[in-house]
C-alpha cells in the first residue's frame, strides 16, 4: 500500500443516497471495523446477526445526512455531524461550545494493518480537521471518547501532533 502524503486524495461526501456504491464501500469499512475493534459497547459480544443489526441501526441513525471524509477505496473514513447535538456534553463543555460553530467527529474508522498505516490514518484525520476549519469555517472540531477501554494512544497522538485539548467530557481542536 502506498501511503502518500498527498491528502488531496481524501474525498468528501454527504451520506444521502446519491452514490449507493460509495455508501456501500463506507458501510463495508464500518462493518469490518466494528468486527475488528468494536467502537462502542453495544457492538461488543454480539452474535453475527446481532452485530449486523446494530451496525445497520447505527448507520441509519448516525450516517444519514452527515459529512464523510474517506480515502481511496475506503479503507479509512471519518464521519462528522454539525452542532453540539452529536456530543455528550457536561456543563463545562456546553459553556465552552456556546456560540461556536461545531463539527463533531461521530466516528472515525480505519482498517490499519500496522503502525505506519495507523499513523497515516491519524494524519488523514488531521487533514479533515484542517478542511473543516478552513473550508467549512468551523470554530472547533470536537469528539468524545466512547470506547469502554478509552484508547489512550489515540488521545496522546492527537494531543501531541494536533494540539487537541479537553474541556469536561469533550476533546477539541
Amino acid at each position: 500500500m502506498n501511503l502518500t502524503q498527498d491528502y488531496t486524495v481524501i474525498g468528501e461526501y454527504t451520506i444521502n443516497g446519491d452514490n449507493n456504491k460509495l455508501e456501500e464501500q463506507i458501510k463495508d469499512c464500518f462493518s469490518k471495523f466494528c468486527w475488528k475493534s468494536p467502537p462502542m459497547s453495544n457492538f461488543e459480544s454480539k452474535t453475527l446477526y446481532g452485530s449486523l443489526n446494530e451496525i445497520e441501526l447505527f448507520w441509519r441513525e448516525n450516517f444519514t445526512d452527515n459529512l464523510c471524509f474517506y480515502e481511496g477505496n475506503v479503507e479509512r473514513f471519518a464521519l462528522y455531524g454539525f452542532g453540539e447535538a452529536w456530543l455528550e456534553t457536561d456543563c463545562a463543555a456546553s459553556n465552552f461550545l456556546r456560540g461556536k460553530k461545531v463539527a463533531a467527529l461521530i466516528i472515525g474508522a480505519s482498517l490499519n494493518r500496522g503502525f505506519w498505516e495507523a499513523r497515516h490514518s491519524l494524519n488523514c484525520l488531521q487533514e479533515t480537521f484542517r478542511r473543516l476549519k478552513e473550508n467549512y469555517k468551523m470554530d472547533v472540531v470536537c469528539w468524545n471518547i466512547n470506547r469502554s477501554n478509552r484508547r489512550m494512544a489515540f488521545e496522546r497522538f492527537l494531543n501531541r501532533h494536533v494540539g487537541s485539548k479537553r474541556v469536561g467530557s469533550v476533546y477539541y481542536v
